[in-house]
């Protein structure tokens, strides 16, 4: 049988705790570094289409991994296309979420990022959500964004 490496795994020379690789610094520790930042939102109920959410703020060089990021919600957040991003590319966790279902629990998907980790840069910090359909909002009704990111 044949045996195939990563190009991740190829740049893992040596043990567990070695230098990290030039090509791949956070292949070893990535996951012992992970951080959510955690953002309940309670719907205000006048949301619209083309509105914004501005969802928290993240430290320059942090890497978010749209892959690992959700929305929950009650329902109360009706909007048919959801980006999730920063200002420079508002889309570039998630792409046109759908979050008209009651109970959502979603995985973020469609950004340009991803496939891989997007890494935050000077003057680039906000997280926002931009609103490109809404339906209805419902005052009261609580969503909750969970941002995944490696902070070094």
């Amino acid at each position: 049988m044949a045996s195939f490496n990563t190009d991740i795994y190829a740049a893992q020379a040596g043990s567990a705790g070695a230098s990290p690789s030039a090509t791949f610094p956070l292949a070893r520790d990535a996951g012992g570094k992970l951080r959510y930042l955690i953002v309940p939102y309670t719907v205000d109920g006048a949301e619209a289409t083309g509105d914004t959410i501005n969802l928290g703020k993240l430290k320059v060089g942090a890497k978010v991994i749209p892959s690992l990021c959700r929305v929950k919600s009650e329902a109360g957040l009706d909007a048919n296309d959801v980006n999730i991003g920063t200002a420079a590319n508002a889309n570039s966790f998630a792409d046109a979420l759908d979050t008209t279902n009651a109970a959502l629990d979603q995985p973020f998907v469609g950004g340009d990022n991803q496939y891989a980790p997007a890494v935050i840069t000077k003057g680039d910090e906000d997280v926002i959500a931009t609103l490109v359909a809404v339906t209805t909002s419902t005052a009261g009704q609580l969503a909750l964004f969970l941002i995944a990111y490696v902070d070094e």
